[in-house]
């Protein structure tokens, strides 16, 4: 009789065994999704967030999504914070493409299915109402979650799905150092008190600062702003104007690692091209601080956390040494003359209007102020 309770017991609890597991399921996952968001309003109790969107996700190893941030605060305006950025790949997919908050992707919170840490960094962020975007390295199968942290909670994150599961773990994948497993833990006492506390940061990064390694077109429009206005012109093919070699300290003095050795070349290259040499040398400032936020491969100094491909900003998704950057811009852009640098602002910034800055506002900016850095005229 004994001997026959254990199977008769399982027959009997044997049709409810399968509900049960997929009840268990169902509610880790939801705990988890719960989790997630649990601690996002944490960090939006303390009056600032930031939603993000996809703008780009090209299926691919070897390319770059770009998302769109929003950044929005009532509170701590113009302080810097402490934040981590996480960017985390999983190897599992829902079979849709797009955003989904409900599947979460982080080394705790889905340890079977995690792939790969794609970025984790600890940044200072300065507080202010703004559009950015930032960019990180694609992936071809999965979903990816990418995640603000501070005050041990999430200031904004979202999930994008390919919409493909990734059969098994590619051969390119690298196992994590262990402190890139952390969830955002930023305790409170390193939040600067008041904006003054901040000074002592050499840069107050912005969203585009800290993600992209760059400080240069970023958006940073709201709904009360209006676009930048071109309000200056420079002779773009004027061979002529050519800065003094002193005019180089202005450029080793914002990037140390700046390339400094190109400078002779771009030159002398501007005026076999019948271009400005100050303007080319502006361009190649103001993209790419002298090749210092160029990656290696390209011939950079990769003195950045997302290094450009190229030099001067022509051809992004290229990997371009010096060389192949001024062909670019001498090839791409030279039916642009003296009369036409509006035109030329306009397609080099990737402007819908002439005269007018929405997607690239602190372009013209940039370039304004480096070019009468670099040169008196």
């Amino acid at each position: 009789m004994t001997n026959e309770f254990g199977p008769l017991l399982y027959r009997k609890l044997k049709p409810f065994i399968t509900p049960m597991v997929i009840i268990l399921i169902v509610v880790l996952i939801i705990n988890l999704s719960a989790r997630f968001k649990t601690q996002r309003a944490r960090a939006e109790s303390q009056g600032i967030g930031i939603n993000f969107t996809m703008i780009n996700a090209p299926l691919s190893d070897s390319s770059e999504w770009r998302w769109r941030a929003e950044l929005k605060a009532t509170n701590h305006l113009n302080e810097t914070i402490p934040v981590q950025f996480g960017v985390y790949w999983c190897k599992n997919s829902s079979g849709v493409r797009g955003e989904d908050i409900s599947q979460p992707c982080a080394p705790d919170l889905s340890p079977d299915d995690f792939l790969e840490t794609l970025i984790f960094e600890n940044k200072q962020l300065k507080i202010e109402n703004r559009i950015d975007e930032i960019n990180h390295p694609s992936v071809a199968c999965g979903r990816v979650q990418v995640d603000i942290g501070w005050l041990n909670g999430i200031l904004g994150g979202d999930i994008y799905d390919t919409g493909i599961s990734c059969e098994q773990t590619p051969q390119t994948t690298t196992t994590p150092l262990p402190t890139q497993y952390q969830q955002p833990t930023i305790s409170p006492q390193n939040l600067p008190q008041s904006p003054s506390q901040s000074n002592n940061q050499g840069v107050l990064d912005t969203l585009s600062c800290i993600f992209i390694g760059q400080c240069t077109g970023l958006l940073s429009l709201d709904q009360n702003q209006t676009p930048e206005i071109l309000d200056y012109s420079i002779q773009i093919r004027d061979t002529n104007i050519i800065p003094t070699t002193d005019k180089q300290k202005l450029i080793t003095s914002s990037w140390p690692k700046a390339k400094i050795e190109y400078w002779g070349y771009i030159i002398q290259r501007s005026k076999d091209a019948g271009w400005n040499p100050a303007f080319v040398l502006t361009l190649w400032a103001e993209e790419t601080g002298g090749s210092a936020k160029t990656k290696t491969q390209a011939g950079g100094a990769g003195d950045c956390t997302k290094c450009s491909n190229g030099h001067l900003g022509c051809a992004v998704n290229e990997i371009q040494t010096i060389d192949q950057s001024l062909n670019c811009l001498f090839k791409n852009f030279s039916q642009f003359n003296n009369d036409q640098f509006p035109q030329f602002m306009q397609r080099y910034a990737g402007e819908e209007k002439i005269g007018e800055f929405i997607n690239n506002p602190n372009f013209p900016k940039g370039i304004k102020d480096w070019y009468f850095k670099l040169t008196t005229r």
